[in-house]
């Protein structure tokens, strides 16, 4: 039997990337007899989902304005004093694999180095070991640091095989390491139907499933000039959900998972009961992708602002509008040929998002784009 590693954010909060991890290792697994697929953590995580995230001092520093130069020392610290345990554990997984597989999301970014330091390291201690390495699936970010290119070049000009999960990631590779060979795929996330067991479908339901996010990871995207105050944020997200309730749809309120998100989506909850708009509920989906599965298989189409609540509610044939503030959500859609179901959530107007909604809402999703999206995906299943 052959045995490999595969290894991404498996147990992370988000949801999105526990859907790309289950995604990957079932076509893995399916791509040929006897293939064990181990999973790993890149961050730590042992098993499960977290129901209460750690708010340590990192999670503090967040918050303060301006502290952004500070949080690679933080983050390399951190690594640093980790190091060890990580090794250790990882050591054991690759023990006696045939391949190590670093695979989905978007893994080739530079987050204050977070991503560099764990994936330059595990990819460096399997090549060590002598384990072949290999990428799938993963997107790549538009910045990196000096060290963070150093540290991703070693590993990735060493890998077998890499594929990315859309044209703007192969873009972004070429200017970052020019001559690198790659091909694109698509994020396995879009088999998540098949994966959970979901069957395409269409509802006329009238309802939407409003996915929200905290204004912090969209203001790290945007200029510093089109950045939001909370209050501005608030003020957009509650003109949205006055928008929607006011052409006739009723509107399920959920995140992906993100501590911080949920944390916004009960202020936006809150904030539709004190106006006493109807038919708003504030729906639990951050457990389980197969909750967040089944609120949006209940809905008409779903405003998806973090990518894989579009990419989810897609793979069950749900249609979805993606409010843009990082260019992979952009991404998706044309890589889907459907940018015209995407808006800029910088000076975004409530009144044209309802009004895209309602037309989204009857046309469904087209199937074909859906089977074309799946075929990409298979792509990612790699013969070792």
């Amino acid at each position: 039997m052959k045995r490999i590693v595969l290894a991404g954010e498996a147990y992370s909060r988000n949801l999105g990337d526990q859907a790309i991890h289950a995604c990957l290792k079932w076509l893995l697994e399916g791509s040929q007899p006897g293939l064990e697929v181990v999973s790993q953590d890149i961050s730590g995580r042992q098993s499960g989902f977290a129901t209460t995230p750690k708010r340590g001092i990192y999670q503090v520093i967040r918050q303060v304005p301006g502290s952004q130069w500070l949080q690679p020392i933080l983050n390399q610290l951190r690594f640093k004093l980790s190091r060890a345990r990580h090794t250790h554990t990882w050591s054991a997984t690759l023990a006696g694999a045939q391949a190590l597989v670093i695979g989905g999301g978007q893994l080739l970014m530079d987050n204050a180095l977070d991503f560099p330091l764990k994936v330059g390291s595990l990819a460096g201690l399997a090549e060590r070991m002598h384990i072949p390495v290999y990428f799938s699936a993963c997107g790549v970010g538009g910045h990196w640091s000096r060290q963070a290119k150093r540290l991703f070049e070693a590993n990735l000009r060493g890998a077998l095989d890499i594929s990315l999960r859309d044209g703007l990631s192969a873009r972004r590779l070429e200017q970052h390491l020019p001559g690198i060979a790659c091909s694109v795929s698509a994020d396995p996330a879009i088999l998540a139907g098949e994966v959970f067991g979901w069957q395409p479908r269409q509802t006329n339901s009238g309802v939407i499933g409003l996915g929200v996010m905290d204004r912090q990871d969209a203001n790290s995207q945007l200029p510093e000039g089109g950045r939001f105050t909370h209050r501005d944020w608030m003020e957009l997200w509650s003109s949205v959900v006055t928008a929607l309730s006011q052409i006739g749809f009723e509107m399920r309120l959920f995140s992906t998972g993100s501590s911080q998100d949920e944390a916004f989506l009960d202020e936006l909850f809150a904030s539709a009961r004190e106006v006493h708009i109807n038919g708003v509920e504030r729906v639990v989906t951050h457990v389980e992708v197969t909750n967040l599965l089944e609120t949006l298989s209940g809905c008409q189409v779903v405003v998806g602002t973090r990518l894989h609540a579009s990419i989810l509610a897609n793979a069950i044939g749900i249609p979805s509008v993606g409010l843009t503030w990082d260019e992979k959500v952009k991404a998706y859609y044309q890589e889907a040929g459907l940018e015209s179901r995407c808006l800029d959530i910088a000076g975004l107007l409530p009144g044209d998002l309802a009004q895209l909604c309602s037309q989204v809402g009857g046309e469904g999703f087209p199937p074909a784009v859906l089977g074309r999206l799946k075929d990409n995906a298979r792509r990612n299943a790699i013969r070792f």
